[in-house]
């Protein structure tokens, strides 16, 4: 039997990815930290780690790009004028489908990064061995709402706060919608259920 052997389609050639990179970067809107920015890549599908660290390294390297200080640990990668020269003149060198999905990995990234932005929770033990996962909204500047829900485990509080970082808007939203709106229902007897 004829099986067909599919590759992965990815970019090939060190320089190559050097220009998307230097291209990922130029289209941001936000600095991103090393690790978004591998996180990008990995969603692309364009990129094998190899290649991207070994791009990664040669950019640092010839001070096409630099690491600057971000006060949650991991550092920025800032895009050098050198970069910003190579990701205008040279991007036609990296093919438009592969921009293409960089671009929508760096999109699906922000959104990653806004949602993680916007909650923050905290796991705490009670002291009958269960546990409470407390959940924070915010908008970045104020805090929109504060919860605390029971789990009687550890496995069901990391689950509640898995599902709220999933989505902390949408969680927001139908707390304040039912909050807003919502009304018990209305249990209506007839002969019929009788």
């Amino acid at each position: 039997m004829y099986y067909e052997l599919s590759f992965v389609d990815e970019i090939q050639d060190t320089n190559e990815v050097k220009i998307a990179l230097c291209f990922v970067l130029s289209k941001s809107e936000r600095l991103l930290t090393e690790k978004q920015l591998y996180r990008v890549v990995f969603e692309s599908d364009s990129v094998n780690w190899f290649l991207y660290t070994e791009g990664l390294k040669q950019l640092l390297d010839h001070g096409t790009i630099s690491l600057r200080e971000n006060p949650k640990g991991d550092p920025y990668v800032i895009l050098e004028e050198k970069g910003k020269q190579a990701a205008i003149q040279l991007k036609e060198s990296v093919s438009p489908r592969f921009r293409k999905r960089l671009l929508w990995a760096l999109y699906f990234v922000w959104g990653e990064i806004a949602s993680e932005e916007s909650v923050k929770t905290n796991i705490k033990p009670a002291a009958d061995g269960t546990y409470y996962t407390e959940a924070i909204v915010t908008d970045g500047v104020l805090d929109l709402m504060k919860m605390s829900f029971y789990a009687p485990d550890y496995e069901q509080s990391l689950m509640l706060e898995e599902k709220i970082k999933a989505d902390p808007i949408a969680f927001y939203q139908k707390v304040l919608v039912y909050l807003l709106h919502g009304k018990r229902k209305e249990v209506v007897i007839t002969d019929e259920i009788i």
